[in-house]
């Protein structure tokens, strides 16, 4: 017994981060976002170069709405102009998706797969506010066929289709899952069973907030969508929650568990079983209503504010700069044991991703012009340290 009381007093000396449970912070892939984002195949190098071994996939598609949110057509932008989809067109799509896996491939990247809509044509409005079935076909074309379908046949044919990828059916799309629950059941199911995709992890993400659009709840909606979540191996959300001077680790903990709560609003609870993602999270440095923040604490009311002209950098004066750092600081020490910092959630956040897009981007991925060495170099020193003490525990 004496001896007992000693080995469990000698564990309890243990530092904590010994046995801290680390997630790696890691960047995100555009494909098609924007019209220039044609091929993911250089952002998939650079990213291999700065040492990245996970990388998100974010596969866009564009569609037309109308004034009520509601799904038109889906199709793509060439020269700045909409165009619904073709078979030519959707056959140049899964080409140049097929290329993109094939070269994360090649570079040995594990995967993780967000697709987005993005409004395109007269009126636009963000993707959370759609009204679009997935197994309806609009103009020709439904959601699963064009989107996730064209995705599952590039994984297939790049090999990936029996290795672990995490594949979210949708990103911020809440106003759909909310409506059609039973939909994305069905597709959930249909893909589980499918042979090219043994190894495929499943799941959804949403908002940090509104995570059902602008979808009105009903007595049916809420348990709808838990039969959905419950066929999920994870859940992810995009982290872009306003946050008080100066950024701390606990305001992370503090959205992942606002988000689970606005969930459970909606008669929606968080299997422990799955796995809780940030699919996208940063800070661009933009104002309520300018790409540039006057403030650092109007940079903080609206992290998902930012720009894309490098003539219009958020980041050009030192507090803004202190700000940036502060920010990704705090992420990382949040990163390096997320369970240290949620006082009820079981599960905390066991990937996190990065939006790789102009001033939100610290690497320089996609564009050029709002590069931070000194961040970049910090998330490689995490993402190290988590990859160590990983291995230590194997």
């Amino acid at each position: 017994m004496a001896l007992l009381r000693l080995l469990l007093l000698l564990v309890s000396l243990i530092p904590s981060y010994c046995c801290a449970q680390g997630v790696p912070l890691c960047p995100s892939i555009l494909l098609f976002y924007k019209e220039h984002h044609r091929s993911g195949i250089e952002q998939l190098q650079k990213a291999a170069q700065l040492g990245f071994e996970q990388v998100n996939l974010v596969v866009t598609l564009r569609c037309e709405i109308d004034n009520e949110g509601r799904v038109l057509s889906y199709g793509r932008v060439r020269h700045g102009k909409y165009r619904p989809l073709t078979n030519f067109s959707l056959t140049a799509f899964r080409r140049e998706l097929l290329a993109t896996c094939r070269e994360a491939k090649r570079l040995d990247l594990r995967l993780s797969i967000l697709p987005h809509l993005d409004a395109a044509g007269e009126i636009y409005e963000w993707r959370n506010h759609f009204d679009f079935d997935p197994l309806q076909f609009y103009q020709g074309q439904s959601y699963d066929q064009a989107m996730l379908q064209s995705i599952a046949s590039a994984l297939n044919g790049s090999g990936y289709g029996e290795q672990e990828v995490y594949f979210a059916l949708s990103g911020e799309m809440g106003r759909s899952l909310f409506i059609y629950p039973d939909s994305y059941a069905a597709i959930l199911k249909q893909l589980r069973t499918d042979p090219r995709l043994t190894g495929i992890r499943w799941g959804i993400s949403l908002n940090f907030s509104e995570v059902a659009g602008e979808a009105k709840a009903t007595a049916e909606s809420g348990p709808a969508v838990q039969r959905v979540i419950d066929q999920c191996d994870f859940l992810g959300l995009s982290h872009y929650r306003p946050f008080k001077l100066p950024a701390r680790p606990e305001h992370f903990a503090i959205s992942a568990e606002g988000f689970l709560a606005e969930l459970a609003e909606h008669q929606v609870e968080f299997p422990e079983s799955l796995e809780l993602h940030f699919s996208e999270i940063a800070l661009g440095g933009g104002g309520a209503d300018s790409p540039v923040a006057k403030t650092p604490s109007d940079a903080a009311a609206t992290p998902w504010e930012g720009s894309a002209d490098p003539r219009k950098n958020p980041w050009d004066t030192p507090e803004m700069r202190t700000l940036r750092v502060g920010f990704h600081n705090a992420l990382l020490e949040y990163l390096a044991d997320p369970a240290t910092h949620h006082a009820t959630l079981k599960n905390p956040v066991t990937a996190a991703y990065l939006w790789n897009e102009g001033s939100w981007d610290p690497m320089d991925l996609a564009e050029d012009g709002f590069a931070d060495e000194e961040i970049t170099a910090t998330i490689q020193q995490h993402n190290e340290q988590v990859e160590e003490s990983a291995t230590d525990r194997r």
